[in-house]
This record gives C-alpha cells, structure tokens and sequence, in this order.
C-alpha cells in the first residue's frame, strides 16, 4: 500500500510542481525561497507530502478530492496534523487570481494562501500550463534578482508554484501556495500615510527594510523603467508574523514597463509609478529622522 501510494505521489510531483524554468524540466519539486533540492522524483514526492502535512489537517478530505482529484488517498496512510488548518474558502477575487485562504489554528502567523489563476474558456493543455507556471517562477526569480540579499530575505516570502484543479471550475490551473500572516494591512489603502509613518518609526529594523526596499524599488525604476505591480489588493502589505511585523511583497509576477511605447497611457503602469512616488515621499520623511 505504501509503495503504490508513493508511486502515485512520485506521479503527482512530476505533473505538479514547478520549481524552474528549465525546458528541461525533470518534473522537480522546491521552493522558491530555497536552492532546489537535488533529490530522485521519490524523495521530492515524499517532500510533496511533508509540505502537504504543513497545510492540511483531518477533516480536510473535500479540500484533497478538490485539488488532487483523481490522484488516490488514504488520509490515515498521509502524514497530515490532525485539525491544525481551518480552509476559509474564497476570500479575494484579483484581476487574475482567486484566493483561498489556509488558517493555522495554533500559529495564525504560519498560514498560507493558495492563489489560483482564473480559468479563462475552455480546457486548457499541459504545455499551456507548464509554460504558465515556469512563468510565474520567472518572474517570480527575477523581481527577487532586483533586491539585495537582506530585501530577499526580509520582503519576500517563501510559495510554491504547482499545478490543480481550480476548485470553482474543477479545470486544470496553476496556482501559488504562499506564505500569509494572519493579519496583514495594505500599505496604500488600510493603513492613513501618518499612521504608517508613526508605526515605522517604532519599529528601527523594519523602518530600516522599509527605506532600502522604497530605495532599490525606485533605482530600479530608473535603470530600467521598470517597476513592480503595487495595485493588486495587499500587494504590499504591513504582515504581523510572531509578536513582531514585517514588510511583505504578496505577489511579485507582474511588472509594469514606464518606458514601453505601448503602455503609455496605460493607467495601470501610470497607477503603479504614481504609489512608487508615495513610497519614495514616505521613505524621504523616514530618513531626515537619521
């Protein structure tokens, strides 16, 4: 029973998991916040299963038929936490992703969210979402590629980019499974310029990470003309993680050209430059307190 189940595993892995953008792809299984493990397709299934475990608790069975479909299991044969997550279901529709929202009972600072990409006309084939998630994981890799190594670690949050059932539509889509505080406060539209202003200056390391995040973010910019979306809701949000908080850039896989001959007077890319601004004026009143 357990060989067959971690054969089917190992199938799961190969068809799920994105972790590079190889056309090469050996069906592997990783994290983008960590260097890919060098693993045979049975021991990444089995990581599969301890990531699994992270997410899911008993009781869960409808969430697992869901997501894996035809895939066969057994929830005693699977190393699921007992009642550790509650599945809140559909709390965010984006332009592009609905979003789901996985809550630890015990530690609400280590939830997840899981954000599907919106399912558009019919069936959609293998290679479509294969080249769909190497995409995420490319753009994903290169915002990162922007920011010195202490904005990676302080800013970016662990996820997971893999391939499912849309829940909503039962077709196949991607998804990313991500990191999620379990208080989060948009930067731009929930939290008054004073109030954010007052709240960083409490806090000197995360003052700190907020000015050099806002400086790199704008150098960038002026480099290359290029800037990150801030305008999906809790882009970039103020996350509560233990008893302290963190800056946090929910979904980096969208870029905005300001130099594009065919994006001008695009009002999205015009939108983001213009929050880029108020990061800068907030950051330049942050620094005159040095």
């Amino acid at each position: 029973m357990a060989g067959g189940l971690r054969d089917r595993a190992s199938r799961l892995a190969e068809e799920a998991f994105f972790s590079n953008v190889n056309p090469l792809d050996r069906g592997v299984f990783g994290s983008q916040g960590k260097e890919e493990p060098k693993l045979g397709r049975r021991a990444l299934a089995l990581l599969v299963f301890q990531e699994i475990r992270k997410i899911l608790g008993q009781g869960q069975d409808a969430i697992l038929s869901r997501l894996a479909k035809d895939f066969f299991y057994d929830i005693k044969e699977l190393p699921f936490n007992p009642e550790k997550f509650d599945f809140n279901g559909l709390v965010d529709r984006g332009g592009t992703m609905d979003v789901y929202y996985l809550r630890n009972k015990e530690e609400p600072a280590k939830s997840w969210a899981l954000k599907i990409l919106k399912s558009r006309g019919g069936r959609i084939s293998f290679d479509s979402l294969r080249d769909a998630g190497r995409s995420f994981v490319k753009d994903y890799q290169y915002i990162k590629s922007w920011y010195s190594a202490e904005i990676q670690k302080e800013v970016f949050l662990e996820q997971f980019v893999l391939r499912l059932k849309d829940p909503r539509t039962k077709k196949d889509s991607i998804a990313v499974l991500q990191r999620y505080g379990d208080e989060l406060r948009d930067v731009f539209c929930e939290i008054r310029r004073d109030e954010l202003v007052s709240f960083l200056r409490r806090d000197n390391k995360l003052k700190e990470v907020f000015i050099n995040f806002v400086e790199e973010t704008r150098k960038h910019e002026q480099q290359t003309g290029e800037v990150v979306d801030f305008i999906g809701f809790r882009n970039l949000s103020i996350m509560r993680e233990g008893e302290g908080y963190r800056l946090a850039l929910l979904d980096p896989h969208d870029i905005h050209k300001t130099e594009d001959e065919n994006g001008k007077g695009d009002l999205s890319v015009e939108r983001s430059v213009a929050m880029l601004e108020y990061l800068v004026g907030i950051a330049d009143e942050l620094k005159n307190d040095i």
